[in-house]
């Protein structure tokens, strides 16, 4: 039940996470096409960031 919970609420903040991404991605560039590669290094950098807090989740 504890590890259903874990990964539900760590979906739920990566989602997040992506949603506002895109949102400021595309708000502070200005056009899509440069929203997409801003868009592209913030998706990596949330994915390394949250690859290693989850090893250490599951270290403990």
């Amino acid at each position: 039940m504890l590890k259903f919970y874990i990964k539900k609420s760590f979906k739920s903040v990566y989602l997040g996470f992506l949603g506002l991404a895109l949102v400021l991605s595309v708000g502070l560039s200005g056009s899509i096409v440069e929203a997409s590669t801003l868009f592209q290094k913030y998706l990596i950098l949330m994915i390394k960031y949250f690859s290693n807090k989850m090893v250490v989740w599951i270290r403990v």
